[in-house]
């Protein structure tokens, strides 16, 4: 499960670098913490590592991602409109080809190391 929050790690941090205003390690931490947030609710409720699958893992991703995001409008006082949904999109992309990406390497690495795999 940890390995799966590391979307919301890397869009933190790269969001934290790349926005006007210069660095904020609690504006990167109050991200990762209020998206982590809405993770971990999908995951309670989902429970993609119980039952693992394709479809859970994105459901848990679009699920936890979107709940984050709101979380997060709601903790800043600031409204779901048109501009929040611009970032609510960045946030999906971004976090899920990093998903993707965390996974495909977890995959390979994981039966690169395994003894017991068929070379």
């Amino acid at each position: 499960m940890l390995g799966d929050l590391t979307p919301i790690l890397v869009f933190s941090l790269v969001g934290g670098f790349t926005h006007d205003g210069g660095f904020s390690l609690v504006d990167v931490l109050r991200n990762i913490a209020l998206l982590g947030a809405g993770w971990i609710a999908a995951v309670i409720v989902l429970r993609p590592y119980a039952k693992q699958g394709l479809l859970r893992l994105v459901g848990t991703w679009a699920l936890g991602i979107t709940a984050g995001a709101l979380l997060r409008a709601a903790v800043l006082g600031r409204s779901v409109d048109a501009e929040y949904l611009g970032f609510w999109g960045v946030t999906m992309a971004v976090t899920l080809v990093v998903l993707a990406t965390w996974r495909l390497l977890a995959r390979t690495l994981g039966a690169s190391l395994d003894p017991t795999a068929p070379s």
